[in-house]
């Protein structure tokens, strides 16, 4: 098993920033900055549909948000400013679109990957090898005059390869599901960086825990 560990499920080095960024809220729900379309949050419906764990919904918020943000909703800090004729937002182009959504979906690719595989892994290769199984015993038992040794060792072998990817599809998960909430506030972090969160729309809690002390 340690093996597998090792070879299937890459080392995953955590910086101190992202410890730090964990204690914030990353939510914009209870901020006043989270997308809604006659009062219903927009993320919610999506989060429950994809199916990718309780953080699932915050998660989807905050990109939603970030949508928002890239789209038409205006940097509150710069809001200000606009207002008083110093900046003027400009609708962004095509190329700055394109570019900005891919740059997102590379961004996101390995927590999205991991998260498909972690949930949705095991129950797959379940129902394989339960199909497998039924399909080996309906030979077995109804097609017998078809049936010969070596059709029997091909399904032998190939149950036998679906049942060792069901055991490693439980220790990938055990391995992978705890990398999920940290994956997230990577995501988080990298849509601070790019100017695609703003600053009101999650709350610095760290800063505010190094002043007390």
């Amino acid at each position: 098993r340690g093996l597998v560990e090792g070879i299937c499920c890459w080392k995953f080095a955590i910086d101190e920033a992202s410890v730090k960024h964990c204690v914030n809220i990353l939510d914009p729900e209870g901020l006043g900055r989270s997308v809604k379309i006659c009062g219903m949050q927009v993320a919610d419906p999506l989060a429950k549909f994809a199916g990718l764990g309780e953080e699932g919904s915050a998660r989807a918020r905050f990109q939603i948000v970030a949508l928002a943000n890239f789209s038409w909703r205006p940097n509150p800090q710069a809001a200000g400013q606009a207002a008083q004729g110093k900046i003027l937002r400009r609708a962004p182009s095509v190329q700055r679109i394109a570019f900005t959504v891919l740059n997102h979906v590379f961004s996101a690719l390995t927590l999205y990957l991991t998260a498909i595989a972690v949930r949705f892994g095991a129950q797959l290769l379940s129902v394989r090898v339960l199909l497998s199984m039924v399909h080996g015993l309906v030979q077995l038992m109804w097609c017998t005059e078809d049936v010969d040794f070596r059709h029997f060792a091909i399904w032998s072998l190939k149950l036998g390869v679906t049942w060792a990817l069901l055991l490693f599809a439980g220790v990938y998960r055990k391995v992978m599901l705890p990398r999920l909430p940290m994956l997230t506030v990577r995501l988080h972090k990298d849509c601070i960086r790019r100017g695609l969160v703003h600053e009101g729309d999650w709350r610095n809690v760290w800063d505010v825990l190094e002043e007390c002390d």
